[in-house]
């Protein structure tokens, strides 16, 4: 029997993976025999049908209509190896679909019973296998019929099996960060700066992880590895390693990580429970939290080998009582033969056993504290460079760049639109700020992207609209000009945008005209004008700026956000003052009752199987969206609301109709809320009141004053609380509480009459 060999995982920035498998496959290879010669090879992975592969296959076999199978297969949420089981419990959607409509239902059936054959074959993601001798004499290899890929044909766990060593070359965007962010640092005046030579007493940097600004650093985003990060305190980079091991469920579960704290800032006394294990614990506290000091502990006093250390480690894991029973007797008197009491051996075999199973290697937790620092370094000594960064890799993913961007606004550094003469093809940092890449504007190629840098840098920059379409060619066609005005990426040619959009017709015509002259090496007067900077600009037509609703809506349209504005913004102090959470936010409030805030983006209806009607919707909020799950009652009640709220974000006359949702929050990978009741943000005050508090001075305080106020009060009835503080000059403020009798209706005309009697805002309602 073979032994398996140990595979070696390493990461790369994600642009380098294919240049390192093409250096390893022309070392170790010999290309003159071909096929033959191959010792190196990627490893084959066998997909299986997952959840919405299967809908959509079985619904193609059922004949049903594919935009139907491709709408219930999108109701499976995007959690990576979902079982349809859980779909169906996870979405209410989906689970109303098919208790009603039979046919959903045969569908969901039959889709559950296929779910996890085997599918197809394909490359596994990051396993590379070399062979000290040609591969074809020690493993089957496969040839891909469509790309021509040669890959072995046992999968990862049998290559091991038969003794090829396995590497794991993995793209690691953090590392594509980095990378991007040293570019754009050395691009910005700073061409020596290398991260590897960044100090690692940075002060800054550790503030930042102290205070929980971690949005963006490696490994320390979530919620409660924040938490946590903010409970330690780290102000050395030793202090950073420890976090990667404890943040894992093994240990949080165990209470570990909370007596790691306890002993950190010395309110638990860091206790040996014998002293020969104090030096290998020092660094840790006292607390058992890397495999090696397992291994340590095990080959001190145990008596070990570190071999045979390895293997207890093994088994402690696997947790095996028969195996575990013979090492704790085999530790035990190796202890005792090092002079150790047999019951505190015991006892110490016994708390190895219960940290094994989840320690970490220190090297990994080491290399990961690593770029952990590093992206905090970056974030905090150059923001923009390294926000650019993160904004860039995560262009395809719609709610990161929401949440990402939303961030880079809160620490003032504006996301700026496109722009011809200033955006490359991803985000880049510039004096404002961070400026939106071309690639992520709708309908604009790749083509169409290198057309316009190749330009700009061969003659630089554009003039004016004319001078653009006459310079750039065919590949900058009609639609990519329309979605460059939408977004704004003329702004600093033209600021209005109406008179851009009604003269690209001429502009594109004078382009094609520029075009066809170039091609027959011809230069008409018309051509010099639109290609030549130095000649007459045709002016554009004069029109009214689109309205703020128009142009944002626009934005949103090619860019997927809003960019010099959002239609919430104006509403934003009531937003924070009446939300509960954001979007990005949720994580910290699941299972709890909720108020969200925002415009509510979409909606659909369906039947559930006793014929009800019930929805679906979105709402969107200045940070990302929520989803929105609203059974037949509040539906019924709510629904004329949430369609006002649509239009309002789709009309260009309208004013922005932002609500407020309360409901019980049920995920947050995206945020989904059960609603259970919805009313305008307007009024969200009236609404949510429970007490007003009237402020008045000591000298304001007159009988006809007071008496008018009672008059008032009573013409108001409601169940609101009023509190009346009279303040006395040099003396605390008296405070008194209406008997609830007394209570007020707190409507916009209460506060208005109030503040009136007294000839000053005296009036503040409390939530």
């Amino acid at each position: 029997e073979r032994v398996s060999m140990p595979d070696i995982d390493v990461d790369f920035c994600m642009r380098g993976r294919d240049e390192v498998i093409r250096y390893v496959s022309n070392k170790y290879d010999e290309p003159d025999r071909g096929d033959d010669g191959r010792r190196v090879s990627q490893i084959i992975t066998f997909g299986t049908l997952q959840a919405r592969a299967a809908i959509r296959d079985v619904g193609r076999v059922l004949g049903m209509a594919y935009g139907e199978v491709d709408r219930i297969a999108k109701l499976v949420p995007e959690t990576l190896g979902i079982s349809l089981e859980d779909a169906l419990k996870q979405s209410p959607e989906l689970r109303a679909r098919a208790e009603a409509d039979g046919q959903v239902a045969q569908l969901m059936k039959t889709a559950r019973k296929l779910e996890g054959l085997t599918r197809h074959a394909s490359t596994h993601a990051a396993g590379v296998v070399i062979g000290t001798r040609p591969l074809i004499e020690m493993v089957p290899l496969y040839r891909d019929a469509r790309t021509g890929d040669v890959m072995t044909q046992y999968d990862m766990r049998c290559v091991e099996k038969i003794g090829l060593i396995k590497f794991d070359f993995l793209g690691l965007r953090t590392l594509t960060i980095i990378a991007d962010a040293e570019k754009h640092i050395r691009a910005g005046g700073y061409p020596d700066f290398s991260i590897e030579r960044v100090p690692l007493d940075d002060e800054p940097s550790y503030d930042l992880l102290c205070r929980g600004d971690t949005e963006g650093v490696f490994q320390m985003e979530s919620s409660g590895i924040t938490d946590l990060v903010v409970k330690l305190k780290p102000r050395s980079f030793k202090e950073v390693i420890p976090l990667i091991a404890l943040y894992r469920p093994g240990p949080l579960g165990s209470g570990m990580v909370d007596d790691y704290v306890s002993r950190k800032h010395g309110v638990t006394k860091v206790e040996y429970l014998i002293p020969e294990i104090a030096e290998l614990l020092e660094e840790t506290l006292g607390v058992i939290v890397y495999q090696d000091q397992v291994l340590q502990i095990a080959n001190h006093v145990g008596g070990y080998t570190l071999g045979e250390a390895d293997l207890l480690r093994r088994a402690m894991g696997k947790k095996k009582p028969a195996e575990m029973e013979k090492h704790r007797e085999k530790f035990v008197n190796g202890a005792v033969a090092n002079g150790i009491d047999a019951k505190k051996a015991g006892e110490l075999f016994q708390l190895m056993a219960e940290f094994a199973g989840y320690g970490f290697p220190k090297a990994h937790s080491t290399a990961y504290a690593y770029l952990t620092y590093q992206t905090a370094y970056l974030k905090a000594n150059h923001p923009r460079e390294f926000l650019a960064a993160l904004l860039s890799i995560e262009a395809g993913n719609h709610d990161k760049l929401s949440r990402y961007i939303a961030h880079s606004k809160e620490r003032k550094i504006d996301v700026l639109p496109p722009d011809v003469n200033e955006s490359e093809r991803d985000f880049t940092p510039v004096a404002e700020g961070i400026r939106f890449g071309l690639a992520g504007v709708k309908n604009v190629g790749e083509g169409a992207i290198e057309s316009i840098l190749e330009v700009r840098r061969e003659a630089g920059p554009f003039e004016s609209l004319f001078d653009f379409t006459g310079r750039v060619g065919r590949k900058v066609n009609r639609r990519v000009a329309e979605s460059l005005v939408k977004c704004g990426a003329f702004d600093s040619l033209h600021a209005n945008r109406a008179s851009l959009w009604n003269g690209l017709d001429a502009a594109l015509e004078a382009g094609a005209a520029a075009q066809r002259d170039r091609e027959i090496g011809q230069e008409s007067l018309f051509g010099d004008l639109a290609g030549d900077a130095g000649g007459l600009t045709p002016e554009l037509p004069d029109a009214a700026p689109w309205a703020d609703q128009e142009r944002l809506g626009f934005e949103k349209e090619v860019l997927g956000f809003y960019v010099t504005g959002h239609p919430l913004e104006e509403h934003a102090p009531a937003l924070a003052r009446f939300a509960d959470v954001t979007a990005t936010t949720a994580s910290e409030w699941v299972g709890r009752e909720v108020r969200i805030g925002g415009m509510v983006t979409g909606l659909r209806e369906t039947r559930t199987r006793r014929g009800q009607t019930m929805g679906f919707g979105t709402l969107e909020d200045l940070e990302g969206s929520f989803e929105l799950v609203i059974f037949s009652e509040p539906f019924a009640n709510h629904r004329e609301l949430f369609k006002r709220s649509i239009e309002s974000g789709t009309d260009a006359t309208m004013a922005a109709l932002p609500v407020v949702v309360a409901g019980t929050l049920e995920s947050v990978d995206p945020p989904k809320l059960l609603v259970r009741d919805a009313f305008e943000l307007a009024q969200a005050e009236e609404r949510l009141a429970s007490r007003v508090h009237i402020r008045v001075r000591e000298t304001e305080a007159s009988r006809d004053r007071l008496q008018a106020l009672g008059q008032v009060l009573r013409q108001h009835k409601g169940d609101c609380t009023v509190w009346i503080h009279l303040m006395i000059p040099g003396e605390s403020e008296t405070v008194m509480a209406l008997p609830d009798e007394r209570g007020v209706d707190p409507t916009d005309e209460l506060l208005r009459t109030v503040d009136g009697l007294f000839g000053r805002p005296v009036t503040e309602v409390g939530l």
